[in-house]
């Protein structure tokens, strides 16, 4: 069963864009999802994400897909049942089995990686994403 617990809408206050998103508590976790509606360099964008955390808010996947101007990236991060990341189905061996959680930054073209709680930004560390 579904439970949603919030949603939000908000806008960027640098450049012009929006973004929309539902929390929901699941069985098992808990599920974001949202779209961002933005310009980044002069080029229109519109990305559609998903996040899965188990109970303990650790991240167990996530999803990224869309338009950026002229392509349409999909990006699928996974932690597999031993616990490693896997990127688009590749097993990612820079990111130890004890990182719990990404962000990804869209300009850079980047996911992070954290080990230990959520806001454990002084160990991130970058892993390139294909373009």
């Amino acid at each position: 069963m579904t439970r949603k617990m919030a949603s939000i809408l908000w806008r960027r206050l640098d450049v012009e864009g929006h973004d929309a998103c539902l929390l929901s508590q699941t069985d098992d976790g808990f599920s974001l999802k949202g779209q961002a509606i933005f310009v980044q360099d002069g080029t229109p964008c519109c990305l559609a994400y998903e996040a899965i955390c188990d109970a303990g808010w650790r991240t167990r996947s996530a999803r990224v897909e869309g338009v950026l101007g002229m392509r349409s990236p999909h990006y699928e991060i996974e932690r597999d049942s031993d616990c490693r990341w896997m990127l688009n189905g590749e097993p990612q061996h820079a990111a130890p089995a004890s990182s719990t959680s990404i962000s990804v930054s869209r300009r850079r073209r980047t996911w992070w990686r954290s080990t230990g709680s959520l806001s454990a930004s002084a160990r991130r560390r970058p892993l390139r994403l294909p373009t």
